[in-house]
């Protein structure tokens, strides 16, 4: 009888792993976040008692842009409409736990290719999951220090699932 061949583990495998394990760790569910009261999430405040309304300002901002990258590229590129509508879904999901409806008239860069497309997102998301892991480093409160954190963790996870250029 032969023997099934040995399973090779990839850093690129053991890396999704490892972030889909943090991505559970940091409870990517934001309804976990408290309680199921969505007027108890943390919102941008023009209360300068808030030493957080500037960074919840800021995130939203880079959400927002962040997500106007995402949808045209849905737009402009028909095959990237399915592997981007979970990136999609999550910035949705951080702008309502966020307490924000914003949405942006700016337009997304020109892109001639999926390549071209799929770098420019991977880079774009790349520098707002680490914003967001900042973020929440600096924040104040405890209990937007986890969503920021748990918004870091989702993108994260979501970067792995992108497909390779080209493919």
């Amino acid at each position: 009888m032969s023997r099934p061949p040995a399973l090779r583990i990839t850093r690129r495998t053991s890396l999704g792993g490892a972030l889909a394990g943090v991505a559970v760790l940091a409870g990517c569910d934001l309804g976990d976040l408290g309680s199921g009261d969505p007027a108890s999430a943390p919102t941008p405040s023009a209360d300068s008692d808030d030493p957080d309304s500037g960074l919840v300002e800021d995130v939203v901002d880079d959400v927002v842009a962040t997500q106007v990258l995402v949808e045209s590229l849905r737009r402009r590129h028909r095959g990237l409409r399915r592997p981007l509508s979970g990136l999609a879904r999550v910035h949705d999901a951080h702008l309502a736990a966020l307490g924000s409806s914003q949405r942006s008239g700016r337009k997304a860069p020109r892109t001639s290719s999926v390549t071209e497309a799929l770098a420019m997102l991977r880079a774009r998301e790349l520098r707002h999951q680490r914003l967001l892991a900042d973020r929440a480093s600096a924040a104040q409160s405890g209990r937007l220090a986890r969503l920021l954190a748990s918004m870091s963790a989702a993108v994260a996870q979501q970067l792995t699932l992108l497909p390779k250029e080209g493919s």
